[in-house]
């Protein structure tokens, strides 16, 4: 055999080698970016669970909902505390409870299980029975928050003068419908969370603080 022959045999060797080596690393590479994959989904999907028990204490702890939490023979009533059971990394976090469930009436609260934290709309403290007012004035603040102009809601000072506060955004982009109802807030709680927490702080706070007035007048 002569040099040359055998050179390109060898360099063909070389060729194949280095082929197989690329497969070889294509292949587990894959393997290993589906194992993560995998482990990716696993995290996301409990990271979505705990994100979504939060967002529910906190709208629920927003519209003053009543929450029904049970540790031993102790039984609290508190949204931010509800909201800090539920959430990792805060001093009260306790993975005992697996699920926040809303019911419309302190009635339909009974029976389930202590892990479960239950909550209703806020109750007239005079009658026991849902505190009407108070909702309908919630419903009306809504109302007037989606009623603002583009003009009302453009900024006027600063670097961002002429950019708006917020989105202009309607009932229907969320899935709902006119009239609101205080059923909504409970059946369909994440579509008018999504809403509420559109508007901007100064709009929720002034909702909030009609709402209180109407309460109390009731």
């Amino acid at each position: 055999m002569n040099i040359k022959k055998k050179n390109d045999i060898i360099l063909a060797l070389i060729i194949i080698a280095v082929m197989a080596a690329v497969v070889v690393f294509v292949v587990v590479s894959n393997i290993e970016r589906d194992d993560e994959d995998e482990n990716a989904t696993v995290v996301t999907g409990e990271q979505l669970r705990i994100r979504r028990l939060r967002n529910k204490a906190l709208f629920g702890d927003d519209m003053r909902f009543e929450f029904r939490i049970v540790e031993g023979h102790n039984v609290f009533s508190s949204g931010s505390i509800a909201r800090s059971i539920v959430t990792p990394g805060t001093s009260i976090h306790n993975p005992f409870y697996t699920d926040i469930i809303f019911v419309h009436t302190k009635e339909e609260s009974i029976g389930f299980t202590d892990d479960i934290i239950v909550a209703w709309p806020r109750t007239n403290a005079e009658t026991g029975e849902v505190d009407i007012i108070f909702y309908e004035a919630i419903i009306s603040g809504i109302y007037w928050a989606l009623d603002r102009s583009e003009e009302e809601l453009t900024r006027t000072i600063g670097s961002s003068a002429g950019q708006l506060f917020r989105p202009i955004v309607t009932l229907e982009e969320f899935g709902l419908s006119y009239p609101l109802t205080i059923e909504d807030f409970v059946d369909n709680w994440e579509k008018v969370s999504e809403l509420w927490f559109t508007l901007i702080d100064v709009e929720r706070s002034r909702i909030m603080n009609e709402a209180g007035r109407a309460g109390r007048e009731n």
